[in-house]
C-alpha cells in the first residue's frame, strides 16, 4: 500500500467511522472511536516513530472515554454519553486531517537530523543548585500539601524557579538524545542525578509534570533512536499510567506530608484519575444546557497569553467558579478544563472541529521543524508532551505550555550555553594566556 493510498485510507475511514460514533450506541461509538485512534497510531509510525499521529490519538482516546467508560462500568450509566464520545472522535478526526493530507501529499517516509550539540556540565550544576534550593525552601517553609506550596509560591519570585525543574527536563533529554546519537549508553552520571532531582521535587513540591513530561520525552526518542515502535507500546502506557496515576496522586508532596492516603487507589480509578477529567468537564458542559458563548473565551484566552496586558478572565476558572457553582458545585482543584468543551461552549461541533485543526496544522509545522534536529527536535518533544497534558486545559494553557514556556526554556538555555562557554574561555585565557602569546 502506498503512502497516497494509506493516508486516503484513513480519512476515508475516519469520516466512515466518524458517521458510526455520531448514529451508534455509545458502546459501539467507544468501539469506533477507539478502532480510528488505534489504526491512525498503527498506519502512520512508519513516518516517524515519535510523528504526532504516533502518539497522541490513543492518549487523546484516553483523555476523551475514560470518564465515560468509568461511568459505564462502575456506575452503570450508559445514557447522555454519545455526543461526548462522537465530538471526542471529531476532534481527533479534524487533528488527524492536517497530517494525512501533507502525507498523501509528499509521503510518509521522514527522516531526521541526529546530530546535537552537547550542553556543558557546569550548566546542569546550576540548575541543579536551584532545583535543590526550591526543595529546601519548601521544606523549611513547613508546607504539608502541593496546594500549600501553590498557594504560597502564587506570584512570589519563588514561583518562577519553579520553571528550574522544566529546564533540567529538557536538560537531561538533550543529554539523552547526545548520548543517542553517539550510540552510548543512554544514561550517565549527570543525567542520573537529573532524573533524580526531577523525582526528588516531584516529592517536594507534589508536581508530576516534571517527571511525567520527562518520562514522556524519553520514550519518544527511546523509540526513535533504539527501539521499533510498536502501537501496542502506546496502548500498554496508558494502562500503566492508568494504574499509576492515582498512585502519584496519592504520593504528592510525600516528603512533606504528615501522611500517604493510599486508599484511593482501587480498580475504579483506574479510570477516575487524571484522564479522566477532561471528560467530565465535556460532559458538564454539555448537560448545563450553556448558551454559545460565540468566541468570547477564546479572547479571554488571547488576552492572558499576551504578556504585560494585566489581569483578565481565565476560561478555566470561569468553568470552575461561575458555572459549576450555578449547579452547586465548589472548587478547582483537580478540574481543570477541557479543550473539545471550550471549542463546544463556543461555536457547538463546528467549533470542536475548527480548533483542533488548527492545532494539527500547528503541530504538522513543529513536527517539520523537528527534522531539523538539535534544539528543533526538543522543543517538538516538549510541543507533544504539554499538547497531551493540555487537552485537560484551554486554549490558553495550550499557547502558554506549548509555545510560551517551550520557547521560553530553550532561549534560556541557548543564551546560558553561550555566555557559559564565553565565561569559561575567557576564564581558560586568563589562567593560561591567549592561544601564541
Amino acid at each position: 500500500m502506498t503512502d497516497r493510498v494509506l493516508a486516503l485510507f484513513l480519512i476515508i475511514f475516519g469520516l466512515a467511522s466518524l458517521v458510526l460514533t455520531a448514529t451508534a450506541t455509545v458502546h459501539v461509538a467507544l468501539i469506533s472511536f477507539f478502532s480510528y485512534s488505534f489504526l491512525l497510531s498503527f498506519l502512520t509510525q512508519r513516518a516517524s516513530s515519535f510523528g504526532p499521529l504516533s502518539w497522541f490519538p490513543i492518549f487523546f482516546f484516553a483523555y476523551s472515554s475514560f470518564y465515560t467508560l468509568n461511568s459505564i462500568f462502575f456506575l452503570g450509566l450508559d445514557e447522555g454519553f454519545s455526543l461526548s464520545v462522537y465530538l471526542g472522535h471529531l476532534a481527533l478526526f479534524a487533528f488527524s486531517l492536517p497530517l494525512l493530507i501533507f502525507f498523501f501529499l509528499k509521503g510518509m517516509r521522514l527522516g531526521f537530523e541526529n546530530k546535537i550539540s552537547s550542553v556543558p556540565s557546569y550548566f546542569f550544576y546550576f540548575v541543579w543548585g536551584v532545583c535543590i534550593f526550591v526543595m529546601f525552601w519548601v521544606f523549611l517553609s513547613g508546607f504539608k500539601s502541593k496546594r500549600e506550596v501553590i498557594d504560597s509560591f502564587s506570584g512570589s519570585a519563588t514561583s518562577y524557579l519553579m520553571i528550574f525543574f522544566v529546564v533540567l527536563g529538557v536538560l537531561s533529554i538533550l543529554r539523552n538524545v547526545q548520548l543517542f546519537s553517539e550510540r552510548k549508553f543512554f544514561f550517565d552520571k549527570i543525567s542520573i542525578i537529573s532524573v533524580l532531582i526531577l523525582f526528588l521535587g516531584y516529592g517536594f513540591t507534589g508536581e508530576r509534570d516534571f517527571v511525567f513530561r520527562y518520562i514522556f520525552m524519553f520514550v519518544m526518542i527511546l523509540f526513535a533512536y533504539k527501539w521499533r515502535f510498536s502501537v501496542f507500546y502506546p496502548v500498554a502506557i496508558i494502562l500503566l499510567l492508568g494504574t499509576l496515576l492515582p498512585v502519584t496522586q496519592a504520593m504528592k508532596g510525600a516528603f512533606i506530608a504528615d501522611q500517604i492516603d493510599l486508599s484511593i487507589v482501587s480498580q475504579r480509578s483506574i479510570f477516575e484519575n487524571e484522564f479522566s477529567s477532561a471528560g467530565r468537564n465535556l460532559k458538564y458542559v454539555l448537560d448545563s444546557g450553556l448558551d454559545k458563548m460565540n468566541g468570547l473565551t477564546y479572547i479571554w484566552d488571547i488576552k492572558r497569553a499576551t504578556p504585560f496586558i494585566g489581569e483578565t478572565q481565565s476560561t478555566g476558572r470561569w468553568f470552575n467558579e461561575v458555572l459549576r457553582s450555578r449547579y452547586g458545585d465548589s472548587g478547582s482543584s483537580g478540574w481543570g478544563f477541557s479543550l473539545v468543551a471550550e471549542g463546544y461552549m463556543n461555536f457547538g461541533p463546528l467549533g470542536v472541529f475548527v480548533q483542533y485543526l488548527f492545532i494539527g496544522f500547528v503541530s504538522v509545522l513543529v513536527f517539520l521543524l523537528s527534522r531539523k534536529g538539535g534544539l528543533f527536535l526538543v522543543f517538538y518533544l516538549f510541543y507533544m508532551a504539554s499538547l497531551i497534558y493540555v487537552q485537560r486545559g484551554d486554549m490558553a494553557n495550550y499557547i502558554g505550555f506549548c509555545f510560551k514556556l517551550n520557547l521560553a526554556v530553550v532561549i534560556f538555555i541557548c543564551v546560558g550555553v553561550k555566555l557559559g562557554k564565553i565565561f569559561w574561555e575567557r576564564k581558560d585565557e586568563r589562567n593560561y594566556g591567549r592561544p601564541g602569546t
